[in-house]
């Protein structure tokens, strides 16, 4: 009852949300120390050190979407934060991991489909307009010749491109 406390029984849909949030939140969790182990392996120093706070934030994330379902009692605010949350880590990292070649660019383009039940159809096309303009951008930069070079240690290709795939 992490969430149920802050709706009535007549919540039905806000309280399916708000739970789908909390899950959806929640469940980087257990890949974070994977990520977080693999950073070194796979990345150079100051790529990882760039890239450890933002997975460590995850934790951070999911205290403040629980205190925002418990605060406001609505799943817009908490949905909105996680999305956003996730477009910035998966951005970052498909920008120092070959840009629109990056093995995690598909999880980018699923963020409107997750955003569809979890904050409205209205949400879920600004959702749509932001990561197609992420996309369009690293794939703009690639035609222009000023192609996001790959960060990732060449030996070390193909376990991040597996461990990206999930």
């Amino acid at each position: 009852a992490i969430v149920g406390a802050s709706f009535s029984p007549e919540d039905a849909d806000p309280l399916r949300r708000a739970r789908m949030v909390l899950g959806f939140a929640a469940a980087p969790v257990p890949f974070t120390a994977l990520a977080v182990a693999l950073l070194p392996v796979v990345f150079p120093a100051a790529t990882a050190r760039l890239l450890l706070p933002l997975f460590l934030g995850i934790a951070l994330l999911c205290a403040s979407v629980i205190v925002l379902l418990r605060v406001t009692g609505s799943g817009q605010w908490a949905g909105n934060l996680t999305l956003a949350y996730a477009t910035l880590l998966i951005g970052l990292t498909a920008s120092i991991s070959g840009g629109s070649h990056a093995a995690v660019l598909p999880w980018l383009i699923a963020l409107p489909i997750w955003a569809l039940p979890i904050v409205g159809r209205r949400a879920a096309r600004v959702w749509s307009g932001l990561v197609m303009g992420t996309v369009g951008t690293l794939f703009g930069m690639d035609a222009l010749g000023v192609g996001l070079e790959t960060q990732v240690f060449p030996e070390e290709l193909a376990l991040a491109q597996t461990v990206s795939y999930g």
